[in-house]
């Protein structure tokens, strides 16, 4: 069983994996499907965390991606999600195997610590999974050959591990990783799992969990900590890439009033307001979605129990300002969404 290393402030980081827990999920709690492949690496629901699903042979006919309250150990943190874990249930064709993957993109402020401020030179990764197949799991690290943009990526490992697992958490770790001077570009770390063959009947469903992934400095995997030392902490991490007026365990597609903010228009019919984050965005490269409190649909403002088109007219690292026009003199209300992640 693993142990939690609680980290206190002021100590230094030991884990350079933001939300690896797997505890903070601000866009979603997961979805179920049917879906189709999806063979790109997008943000999709648990905080800083991209993810995609492939099938190597045939395609499956039922996928879900959820947080599930599930863990190798309590991580002693007051998320309101509870104890994170990431969960993927695929039903396989009849010769299919699937392949889930994670990634996390560590930002160069942070990466470059791994560089300048560790006398080892080494840095080791770990993940613990849980399955009741034989798994595959290929960790890949690279850095960005440009600061911050990982379109270009030179690959420091890339290694695969099989292991037999029984449905119960298994951590898998890759030690004593030698670094290099490109980490001060940023790092990327990438977890491929696969069957590796086709698993159980036709129409069966299999499942997978992830969750504690690490990558710390040193020859040897450390007792697992968050990046930050509380889960306020670690969620204000989380929202220097994504932010929300929502209640944390609310995502933008439920219209709601709760948390949105509300102003009159002008006796002109123009409503303008101005909304600063709760945490400073990395950039100014941000996508802000304005949403009414009564629709799903994106860029609107609900102005008099009218929805009307919203845009944005300023946006900053802090904040930005949103217009509409309608009604005169009614109440104006609006939720926010403002995505600043790595690409």
């Amino acid at each position: 069983m693993a142990r939690v290393a609680v980290r206190t402030l002021g100590q230094p980081i030991k884990n350079y994996l933001i939300n690896g827990d797997f505890g903070i999920w601000q866009r979603n709690v997961g979805t179920a499907g049917p879906f189709t492949e999806d063979t790109s690496y997008t943000y999709k629901s648990v905080d800083r965390w991209q993810h995609r699903f492939d099938d190597a042979i045939a395609s499956s006919t039922l996928r879900q991606w959820a947080r599930v309250n599930d863990a190798p150990v309590t991580v002693l943190t007051a998320s309101p999600f509870g104890v994170g874990a990431f969960r993927h249930i695929f039903r396989r064709g009849n010769t299919g195997i699937w392949v889930s993957l994670l990634a996390q993109k560590v930002e160069s402020y942070l990466a470059a610590e791994m560089y300048n401020q560790n006398p080892s030179g080494k840095v080791s990764v770990s993940v613990w999974i849980k399955s009741l197949t034989a798994t595959n799991v290929s960790m890949t690290l690279a850095t960005a050959n440009t600061k911050d943009t990982f379109a270009g990526v030179t690959t420091v490992l890339a290694s695969n591990k099989t292991f037999t697992n029984n449905g119960t958490w298994q951590q898998i770790k890759w030690e004593g990783i030698p670094v290099t001077a490109a980490f001060v570009n940023g790092v990327s770390v990438q977890f491929d799992i696969r069957t590796p063959a086709a698993v159980g009947a036709d129409g069966t469903d299999q499942e997978l969990r992830v969750s504690m992934a690490q990558l710390n400095k040193g020859e040897v995997i450390s007792d697992f900590s968050l990046c930050e030392a509380t889960y306020a902490d670690e969620l204000a991490l989380c929202q220097r890439y994504y932010e929300k007026s929502f209640d944390l365990v609310t995502d933008s597609t439920t219209p709601t009033n709760v948390g949105s903010f509300r102003e009159n228009s002008s006796s002109g019919g123009i409503f303008r307001s101005s909304s600063r984050y709760k945490v400073r965005k990395r950039n100014s490269n941000i996508s802000i979605n304005i949403y009414s409190v009564n629709a799903t649909t994106a860029m609107r403002i609900y102005m008099g129990g009218v929805n009307q088109t919203a845009s944005v007219i300023v946006s900053g690292e802090s904040g930005f300002a949103v217009e509409a026009g309608g009604a005169a003199n009614v109440d104006c209300l609006y939720q926010f969404t403002a995505d600043a992640e790595i690409a």
